[in-house]
């Protein structure tokens, strides 16, 4: 097994956990929420390692807030057998990267972000700024409320 890192920001800021650190600015204050169960063992017999963060501050997506960025450090042998998603509290799903990277190991301050070269374009560990494999965060989540479970 190997531990797992993530956090998600958000600038207005929250940290959302397994996965993410989301930056979303929201009416030009931060606030960080912080993931209460990281690092987390990744268990290659169990299907899914997740983590959740239950964001209190409101505000609509694409209504006075936005998340600019995710972003995530995840340590595991054999990027191929991962399948990373954004899921908001209303349960919309953003894939953010899914068995891309085959053997290679580890996304390294993987930063998510719309707009960028998509993640297919780069190798492990993956460090920089990509757009999510599955489009664009603004677009997936839009008029989704910010305050609730994001895992």
């Amino acid at each position: 097994m190997q531990k797992a890192n993530s956090t998600l920001n958000w600038a207005w800021q929250a940290s959302l956990g397994l996965l993410l650190m989301l930056a979303v600015p929201i009416l030009g204050a931060a606030q960080t929420f912080s993931g209460t169960d990281l690092p987390q063992d990744l268990d290659n017999g169990l299907p899914c390692a997740t983590s959740a963060v239950e964001v209190t501050a409101g505000g609509v997506i694409g209504s006075g807030a936005s998340i600019d960025q995710v972003t995530l450090d995840i340590t595991h042998t054999w990027d191929g057998d991962l399948e990373l998603k954004l899921i908001s509290p209303a349960g919309t799903e953003l894939f953010l990267a899914e068995n891309i990277g085959g053997a290679g190991d580890n996304f390294t301050n993987t930063v998510f972000e719309d707009g960028a070269p998509n993640i297919t374009t780069s190798s492990p560990p993956f460090t920089g700024t990509f757009e999510p494999l599955g489009g664009s965060i603004a677009t997936a989540i839009d008029t989704e409320n910010l305050e609730g479970l994001w895992t």
